[in-house]
This record gives C-alpha cells, sequence and structure tokens, in this order.
C-alpha cells in the first residue's frame, strides 16, 4: 500500500519558492547561486529583504521572466508536472514494490486541505485550477474539502482535530478500494 498526501509543496511552494515546475523546494538558491550570494541571504537579514522585495540577489526575476511565471501557461505546466510526478511513483510502486496481501501494490494519491481563506489571491487560483484540473482524473483523489477553515493553524498546517478527520477519510477511501480490489 503506498500512500502519496500532499499538494501545497507540488503546487503553492513552486509558486512561493523556486519557481520553475519540478524542480525541488528553494532549488535555485540552495543550488544554483554562488556560494556568496547565497551566504547573502542566509545571514544577512538586509540582503534577504531586499531580495525578497526584487528578486535582484539571487536574479531569481530573471527566472521568473524567463519561464513566463504566474501565466496559465505556467501553471498548466506547474499541474501537468505534478499528475507526471503521481503517475511516475505509482508506476514505480507496482513494479518495484511486492504486495503481500493483494496481486499488485496499491497506490492511492491525496490532495490535501488547504486553506482559502488564509491564502493570498494567487494561490487561491491554485487551488482552484488544481482541483479542476484533476476533477475527472483518477490519479488523485480530492478530500481537500473535508476540514472547516478554522481547522488550520495557517493555509497547510491543521490542528489535531482536523488530523483524526483526515485518517479517517483517508481509511475509508483505502478500505473500500483495497476490500473491492484487492485479490
Amino acid at each position: 500500500l503506498v500512500l502519496f498526501y500532499g499538494g501545497f509543496n507540488e503546487t503553492i511552494q513552486t509558486y512561493l519558492y523556486d519557481p520553475r515546475p519540478g524542480y525541488p523546494f528553494n532549488y535555485w538558491i540552495r543550488n544554483e547561486l554562488s556560494k556568496i550570494k547565497y551566504l547573502l541571504l542566509k545571514y544577512s537579514s538586509i540582503y534577504a529583504e531586499y531580495e525578497k522585495q526584487t528578486g535582484k540577489v539571487s536574479n531569481i526575476s530573471e527566472v521568473k521572466k524567463n519561464i513566463n511565471f504566474l501565466s496559465d501557461q505556467w501553471l498548466n505546466e506547474l499541474l501537468q508536472n505534478y499528475e507526471s510526478t503521481l503517475n511516475k511513483a505509482k508506476l514505480l510502486s507496482k513494479n518495484f514494490i511486492k504486495s503481500n496481501k493483494c496481486s499488485s501494490t496499491q497506490f492511492f494519491a491525496f490532495y490535501q486541505p488547504i486553506s482559502i481563506n488564509k491564502s493570498d489571491n494567487y494561490s487561491k487560483k491554485i487551488i482552484k485550477t488544481t482541483k479542476d484540473y484533476f476533477q475527472n482524473k483518477i490519479i488523485l483523489k480530492d478530500i481537500s474539502g473535508i476540514i472547516s477553515e478554522d481547522g488550520f493553524v495557517d493555509s497547510v498546517h491543521i490542528n489535531q482535530v482536523s488530523k483524526s478527520i483526515i485518517a479517517e477519510k483517508i481509511s475509508y477511501h483505502i478500505l473500500s478500494e483495497v476490500i473491492n480490489n484487492c485479490n
């Protein structure tokens, strides 16, 4: 049984940090900057704030311009990358993990709850577009609507009560699928 639970890191985190779909969290800053610029951003509040406002220390503003950041094309590439990642994970799971119970490995991917009220306007667009994009695709089960806004600590982290609600929903999906499809 393989579970993927997410959506925030795969979509909104790309919007907030390294904007290139398919690149790991903050890859540009951590791996492609000169050591001196990296140290300045990491240890100087002044440079870090200037970077936050302009993107000119790291030159991330140029990277964003080159990839057409925030365009519909960029958002579509982001979602295609997320789908591709899920499909690859499913394929790897089925080909390399041998099930002890079923004839094949069971793979589940769940789109996590993300607070709409605690998200900025573009994050809201990403959330809505992600839900629309995956609506008729069986690779990702959308459980994002099961938590009320008061269950969020910030835009993505949830309180303990909400964790139980999510666990019950995931358990329900797993049990019903495995009971029906495990032979």
